[in-house]
């Protein structure tokens, strides 16, 4: 085209076929292409398009074909029994005014979906679920699409599905814990994997409605979950796949003692601590009263204590009594059948210190000197042997810690020395003693 390029004139026979009236020939070029669009048509239908250059024409014949089916595309060709798939029906091209109707059909009354896919206008494809009935042998399937112009078909199998095994991971749990269960498949899972349906015939016990198991796996796992309970109870649970089910016991139980515990073994009379109770699982609604009790007088624990409802232990206090000579005992708690104990020492209180108000006196002085026990004196005191390590500090042989009291005081002479003397002043309760030093000096 020479400079300032050629202006070409276009027409089509046929209005349909939309063409510009005129395109340029830029300079120095021989050709410029043409977007064209064309119509939807009914069968296959031929319009001329004409090109005028001062009065020099040319023409070309475009044939338009109408839009027909182009593929027919299912996510999944093997599926189980019962599962579903997306089928993708595809045209060559947008649907033209009013859309296109695809009819859809099989061969063996073995998948359901709906019978027409309808592509709306401007559209070039549309989606259509379609579900597999259940059956007992593999089953080779031809879906078929047709548009009154074409036909696509595809093969799609629908095999069976056949629970082989199912297992809970145990026979019996304590109420509120849980377990893994297992399903295993006759043979691996087709295509589309296998949805199985679990179900539980009692509320106490949960399980997962559908457990699905992969494309080529055998197996899958769930969780098992349970609440408290009271009373022992039998669950089935049950793993359906079409007509087919496998059913297993579980036993839930309620929560069974497992312990009791206290802080220390051995204790002196008159203290107190705590002691625990343990389940083996969580206590049910309204909480569990557990009785206690106690072989040992000297040992007090109340008649009972409470499990708070979703716990597992729970805390009592055991309170001693002062007692003259050692004494053991049982603290023990039972639920149901099952009862624990552990062995409880109460001991009579011994010397803990003994203290001087003074650490040095001048002979002739006294000075007080005040005894502590470990804990309340029992009936009738607690006698403290004492013993002066010098004549120059005269203590009495003895001293009572009243009943109920954990010292006493008593008052310790000097006499008048030579020099200056460091004295030991000694007290004794049963096996132990404690001593103190005062100075005795001119």
């Amino acid at each position: 085209a020479p400079t300032g390029g050629l202006l070409v004139g276009l027409a089509a026979n046929d209005n349909r076929l939309s063409v510009p009236s005129s395109v340029v020939i830029a300079p120095g070029a021989t050709q410029v292409d043409v977007r064209i669009a064309s119509p939807v048509v009914l069968s296959n239908t031929a319009i001329a398009v004409t090109a005028d250059f001062y009065g020099t024409t040319g023409g070309a014949a475009v044939m338009v074909v109408p839009t027909t089916l182009s593929a027919l595309e299912p996510e999944f060709n093997d599926l189980a029994a019962r599962a579903t798939t997306p089928v993708l029906v595809r045209l060559t091209g947008p649907a033209g005014p009013g859309g296109v109707d695809v009819n859809l059909s099989e061969t063996t009354g073995t998948l359901s979906f709906p019978t027409v896919v309808h592509i709306v206008e401007g559209q070039s494809s549309g989606v259509v679920l379609v579900r597999a009935a259940n059956v007992s042998v593999r089953t080779g399937v031809l879906l078929r699409a047709s548009d009154g112009l074409s036909e696509l078909t595809v093969p799609l199998t629908v095999s069976p599905v056949d629970v082989a095994l199912l297992s809970l991971g145990t026979t019996a749990l304590t109420g509120g814990g849980s377990a893994t269960g297992m399903i295993t498949l006759g043979a691996p899972a087709p295509g589309t994997g296998v949805d199985i349906q679990l179900s539980s015939d009692h509320g106490i016990v949960s399980v997962p409605s559908v457990v699905h198991i992969a494309s080529g796996a055998t197996s899958a796992t769930f969780e098992i979950g349970s609440r408290p309970v009271r009373d022992r109870v039998i669950v089935s649970v049950t793993a359906t796949a079409g007509a087919l089910a496998k059913s297993k016991s579980l036993t839930v139980n309620p929560p069974a003692l497992v312990s009791v515990k206290v802080q220390q073994t051995s204790m002196t009379g008159g203290a107190a601590q705590q002691g625990t109770v343990l389940l083996t699982g969580a206590a049910p609604a309204g909480g569990l009263l557990v009785p206690l009790s106690s072989t040992n007088p000297a040992l007090q624990v109340p008649s009972v204590v409470e499990i708070p409802e979703g716990a597992a232990s729970a805390v009592f206090t055991i309170r001693s009594v002062p007692v003259v000579i050692r004494s053991a005992g049982l603290v023990a708690a039972q639920v149901g059948a099952v009862k624990k104990s552990t062995s409880v020492s109460v001991n009579p209180p011994v010397i803990s210190t003994i203290t001087a108000s003074r650490s040095t006196i001048v002979g002739g002085d006294a000075v007080d000197v005040t005894v502590t026990i470990t804990g309340a004196a029992p009936a009738g005191g607690t006698a403290v042997l004492l013993t002066s390590g010098n004549v120059a500090l005269k203590v009495p042989a003895s001293v009572t810690v009243p009943v109920g009291q954990t010292s006493v005081m008593f008052t310790a002479k000097s006499l008048g020395v030579s020099k200056s003397v460091s004295v030991k002043v000694s007290g004794k309760v049963a096996t132990t003693s404690k001593s103190v030093y005062v100075r005795v000096t001119l």
